[in-house]
């Protein structure tokens, strides 16, 4: 069982600091964030959810795929597809 240590209250305040100081974070807005929200309302967007599917792969084979460069991820998903015989 993981279990996760909250920040203290001097960690979450420079957490906050770094964030405000980042230029490409905003907060978002009430209605941006109903909006984002209602994501799973989009018939394509929610059964891309509901695949999703997070796996643990062996650290070595996590680094080869990353050292052949970017999109490691896709390479990894045509390989288990290849093994699976869906290509």
């Amino acid at each position: 069982m993981v279990r996760l240590k909250r920040p203290t209250p001097a960690e979450n305040a420079e957490i906050e600091r770094g964030i405000a100081a980042d230029p490409d974070t905003w907060v978002m807005s009430d209605e941006e964030f109903a909006t984002a929200a209602r994501g799973r309302e989009h018939p394509s967007l929610a059964a891309w959810l509901d695949q999703r599917a997070t796996l643990a792969v062996d650290p070595a084979v996590a680094a080869r795929l990353k050292a052949e460069g970017p999109d490691w991820e896709k390479r990894a998903n045509a390989i288990l597809r290849r093994a699976v015989g869906l290509d």
